[in-house]
């Protein structure tokens, strides 16, 4: 199977390079031929006879169009060790003719020495990796995994050696059918009698390690940088064989099961502890004792004018219920009729004055007590 779909490939690298010399083994003869700027210099010509098969390209990247020339020796290191892992048994050798280095990657377990490599530098919950591979319709489909006492998710997907890094159908299907299995396994050992609640699929890619490489004859992607798979037949197939090798792994290891399913359960007790804090915080931050409400109070004043007297009550805000801050709020009513009681009960005892002042004639006139007229009043109350 191949990663390219439209041969577009070769033809950018032929029109950016400087020169570009092609090399074939085919069918018993060596086939040559040389570009330079895009433009073949002769046709393709039978140099040979060889045995071999295969095909080797050179060329050299045009110093006109690139800022920069210079190949990373560990970009294309990773890229080609990346490359041996998922084709187990093929050897890639690397070598640096500008300072002498080199590597040669050989991996004959594949993916699940590509498992080992991911985590080397972790402590693994389960020292085995659990290996899955399938076939149906011409397509094959390969998935390692491994757990560690991390919380980090460690998944790569592939499809026809092409690091897909926004997931696709066959990462969708290896993870439905493992939050499946690793919860119905769960449900049945009695794993989840003391929890109420259920393992989600956070849970479950909780210190997650796994690999998943399919190919396809006919590849889909979602745009032109293949980042994403988009075949739907290969959703089905990868959940198909993840649940049924799973389910016959967990059989034949309930040591490891029991490994994965208890830190897998562990992380969903976790989390729901964590959601209960978060909402016992939120309820516990509005009532707070201690503090005083922030809203003013109403305000009542009276002004006078000659014989007259008036009242004007303005409260600023409204008060918020009883509900919200589960104190009994003061009541600005109850100081505005405070205040508009006082007034009457002023009003009054001056219209009585006056009437008794006509009544009784050799009575003395009462001094007043203030500059004011009698006859009005001022009232202030303050709450």
């Amino acid at each position: 199977v191949s990663g390219g779909l439209h041969g577009v490939g070769i033809s950018v690298v032929n029109a950016l390079s400087e020169w570009l010399e092609v090399e074939i083994r085919r069918e018993g003869k060596e086939w040559t031929q040389r570009y330079e700027h895009g433009v073949p210099t002769a046709p393709l010509t039978a140099t040979g006879i060889t045995k071999k098969t295969g095909t080797i390209i050179r060329f050299k990247p045009d110093a006109a169009i690139f800022e920069e020339t210079v190949f990373s020796f560990d970009t294309l290191s990773n890229r080609l060790r990346e490359l041996a892992f998922l084709n187990r048994g093929l050897k890639i050798v690397i070598e640096d003719e500008r300072d002498g280095r080199a590597h040669t990657f050989l991996y004959k377990g594949g993916i699940i020495e590509f498992i080992k490599h991911l985590n080397q530098n972790k402590t693994p919950v389960h020292p085995k990796v659990l290996f899955f591979e399938g076939k149906k319709d011409n397509i094959e489909v390969e998935v390692a995994l491994q757990y560690n006492d991390g919380y980090q998710e460690s998944l790569f997907s592939f499809a026809n050696n092409i690091n897909t890094r926004e997931g696709g159908t066959h990462l969708t299907g290896f993870r439905a059918a493992l939050t499946g299995q690793i919860s119905s396994y769960a449900q049945a050992q009695g794993y989840l009698k003391t929890f109420k609640g259920a393992v989600t699929g956070d849970d479950v890619r909780e210190g997650l390690t796994a690999v998943v490489s399919v190919r396809i004859p006919d590849p889909q992607f979602e745009g032109q940088t293949k980042a994403k798979l988009g075949n739907s037949e290969v959703k089905g197939l990868v959940q198909q064989i993840v649940n049924d090798r799973l389910a016959e792994a967990f059989e034949e290891d309930p040591t490891t099961a029991r490994k994965i399913v208890d830190k897998c359960v562990r992380a969903a007790q976790a989390r729901e502890a964590a959601r209960k804090a978060r909402e016992l915080t939120r309820k516990g931050g509005g009532t707070t004792r201690g503090c005083r409400p922030s809203w003013p109070i109403a305000r009542s004043a009276t002004r006078s004018s000659g014989s007259s007297s008036s009242s004007r009550v303005t409260p600023r805000a409204a008060p918020p219920s009883r509900g919200e801050t589960g104190r009994r709020r003061p009541s600005c009513l109850s100081a505005a009729r405070s205040s508009t009681r006082r007034r009457r009960a002023t009003t009054r005892c001056s219209r009585t004055r006056r009437s008794g002042s006509s009544s009784r004639p050799w009575a003395p006139a009462s001094a007043p007590r203030s500059s004011t007229s009698p006859s009005s009043a001022t009232t202030r109350s303050s709450s």
